[in-house]
């Protein structure tokens, strides 16, 4: 045999070997959709970006807010902090390609909830969590209200019965 067949025939199995070690146990992390300790944010699914969709005219599902690229540290808990600082407190934030977050008041009409497995990507900060995808973005929406202050407003609305009804009487 000369040596170049040789190689041939070697290279090949080396392939088949890696192939076989990738199906023998080594799968990927599984990544978790992140649940907002703080109430702040509710997760409201999985969506397409929106840039390539017909239609479109080139806008993101997130548009018209802020955007934050962290290619080594993005996290779920980090975009959703980025969504709520400075003087804009954002309704969506959505988390995309592992490293960006997208802030916004409203969500684009055509953009389309996907199933939430097709946002699958790893965060870069945190692989546990889930971080959208190619073209894809896990999206949280802000809570309508925290729930104290549902109660803080029956209780204010008393008040203000009580000292109406203490003019008229």
């Amino acid at each position: 045999m000369k040596p170049h067949q040789v190689l041939f025939l070697v290279a090949p199995l080396g392939h088949l070997a890696a192939a076989a070690d990738d199906d023998n146990g080594s799968q990927p992390q599984q990544v978790q959709v992140y649940t907002d300790d703080t109430h702040k944010y509710t997760y409201h699914g999985c969506y397409n970006e929106t840039t390539l969709a017909e239609g479109s005219a080139g806008t993101r599902a997130l548009a018209g807010g802020s955007s934050d690229v962290q290619p080594d540290t993005m996290t779920v808990p980090a975009c959703l902090a980025f969504c709520q600082s400075g003087d804009t407190k954002y309704r969506y934030a959505g988390v995309e390609w592992s490293r960006e977050c997208w802030c916004a008041e409203n969500i684009a009409g055509i953009a389309q909830k996907l199933d939430d497995k097709e946002c699958n990507f790893p965060c870069a900060g945190n692989k546990t969590q889930a971080c959208g995808g190619q073209l894809k973005l896990n999206v949280y929406r802000m809570s309508s209200a925290p729930r104290n202050l549902l109660a803080h407003g029956v209780g204010a609305a008393m008040t203000l019965l009580i000292i109406y009804m203490g003019v008229l009487f």
